[in-house]
């Protein structure tokens, strides 16, 4: 008996530890309301270590109490407790003298049975005597899509040296919304520089490279005086130092490499003289990221020389690849499997949706350069006759072979027979027919795009993108001109205009250190059907 008593005793105390939500009835869909807090809201000459807010249910804290802001930032963050309808937040140092405290509690707390969230809820205090009370209003948008950036952090900080973002925490900061907008709220009088950061380690500042930044060209005094609503463009700075960012060996002889900064020039050379052939690779200006192909017989172990240049600076990298385990072994962590080898050499043919315009080329696409020319062996194949193929033209890294379109009928095939390409691993193709058409005349359009440019001296570069987010057409333009495109394929096209200051041919991003904003981008509101 007494042990049945004691099971009895454990089963209650267990139902006791832990919460359950309650079943049956309709759904709530009401968040959590707050009933009563200590201080009350509002509350000045504030001297006390937590805040203790009472609600009308159970809730619990989705995140840990990590979606909890106070601003301005303390250096230790305040410790967050959950107790049944209760959420205690007790403060680990002292706060400020004659300073107002924000608390926003975001999304952190939710209801118990159905998770509603409660919606943004500020609890304000004071230390002094008095609530300020001044607030800004903003916008974030990422400055090359112009879409709008949630969760970004707004800082304000009282002094305006350059150093602030790196080294100091800001005195007031909020959050935006998924619609990109901003407030924050119960600031003290005064001169204030402001920024916004993407934080990506949480630590209120600008410490990591690919941490999106944006600020303001002039201070902001908040005073009886309207404030202006700043607008703020975020943009991933460019690197300061060049960095090899990936290095990848793909079977049997396929390298790809990512810099930080497209480098001015650069060059690949084996470290080891048992390579057969001469590597191959296609490089040019702008570009940060290279492939390169390793010709002949694969290797236990790769080693590869990778120089780049950037003004009178070189770098240089020795890479070294375990050919023969990558070749042998893919797959997560902890998995290891034979991988089928590539056998053959893939091919595919370009074209929009199944047709060309008269005025394409034909593309015929391979998996990895070829080394020998075999297009005298392909045919154009008609309804009622077949043609030899023309001669066409390699690319530079030899991965694309282009075809002029025979002027005989509107549909045809291309017969590309087993065995008519080599690449540099020894691989043939197996035989391809694609089928191809062409676009009748009265199936493509022409655009009139009308540009208008008030500016002596812009200059901007007007691009053409395709539904798959692929620039089709680019034009330069600095003046007030009508720009034609002809011979469009049917689609949905978007167009974005760059207002290119530097006149480098491409979008430039911004530059905190030098206090240079990003180039502007203008997006037509809508697409062009």
């Amino acid at each position: 008996m007494k042990q049945l008593w004691a099971a009895i005793a454990l089963l209650v105390l267990a139902a006791c530890a832990s919460r359950v939500p309650p079943t049956g009835g309709d759904v709530d869909k009401n968040p959590p309301e707050v009933l009563s807090s200590n201080p009350p809201q509002n509350t000045t000459n504030f001297t006390g270590d937590r805040i203790v807010l009472e609600f009308n249910e159970y809730v619990e804290l989705k995140d840990g109490g990590t979606g909890i802001i106070v601003s301005p930032p303390m250096a230790t963050p305040p410790e967050v407790t959950l107790k049944g309808k209760s959420v205690t937040l007790k403060f680990k140092q002292k706060p400020d003298e004659n300073t107002t405290y924000n608390v926003t509690f975001g999304k952190s707390v939710t209801d118990l049975t159905e998770g509603n969230q409660l919606v943004e809820y500020p609890f304000v205090f004071s230390t002094g005597e008095v609530l300020d009370s001044f607030q800004i209003t903003g916008y974030l948008v990422d400055a090359y899509t112009n879409q709008a950036v949630k969760d970004g952090l707004v800082l304000l900080y009282t002094s305006t040296e350059d150093s602030l973002p790196y080294t100091t925490l800001p005195r007031y900061f909020a959050r935006s919304n998924a619609s990109g907008i901003y407030t924050v709220r119960n600031i003290k009088p005064g001169t204030y520089r402001i920024l916004a950061l993407q934080d990506g380690n949480s630590d209120y500042k600008y410490t990591l490279p690919d941490e999106k930044i944006a600020f303001g060209n002039d201070l902001i005094e908040l005073s009886q005086s309207n404030t202006p609503i700043p607008e703020f463009r975020m943009f991933t700075a460019r690197p300061k130092t060049q960095k090899l960012l990936k290095k990848k060996f793909d079977p049997p002889g396929k390298v790809s490499l990512k810099y930080a900064i497209p480098p001015d020039n650069w060059d690949v050379k084996p470290y080891q003289s048992d390579i057969q052939g001469s590597i191959l690779y296609n490089f040019k200006p702008g570009m940060d990221s290279m492939e390169v192909w390793i010709p002949g017989k694969p290797l236990d172990t790769l080693k590869l020389i990778s120089t780049v240049s950037l003004g009178d600076s070189l770098r240089y990298d020795t890479l070294i690849f375990n050919a023969k385990r990558l070749s042998e072994s893919r797959g997560g962590k902890g998995m290891q499997r034979k991988s089928a080898p590539d056998t053959s050499l893939k091919i595919s043919v370009e074209s929009f949706a199944g047709k060309l315009r008269s005025s394409d080329s034909i593309l015929v696409k391979f998996s990895a350069p070829v080394l020998e020319n075999g297009g005298s062996n392909m045919q154009f194949q008609f309804p009622k006759d077949t043609t030899d193929v023309p001669p066409g033209r390699w690319s530079a890294n030899r991965m694309t072979y282009a075809l002029a379109i025979p002027a005989k009928q509107n549909e045809f095939s291309l017969l590309i027979p087993k065995g008519n390409f080599q690449d540099l691993f020894g691989r043939k193709n197996d035989t391809t027919l694609a089928k191809i058409s062409l676009f009748t005349e009265e199936e493509l359009g022409n655009l009139d795009f009308s540009f208008k440019n008030d500016s002596l001296d812009g200059s901007f570069i007007l691009e053409m993108i395709d539904k798959a987010g692929k620039v089709v057409e680019t034009r330069k333009v600095n003046r007030s001109e009508k720009i034609k495109f002809k011979n469009m394929s049917p689609g949905s096209y978007s167009f974005r205009l760059i207002d290119d200051l530097n006149k480098d041919g491409r979008w430039t991003s911004g530059d905190l250190a030098l206090r240079r904003q990003p180039e502007k981008m203008y997006y037509l509101a809508q697409p062009i059907n």
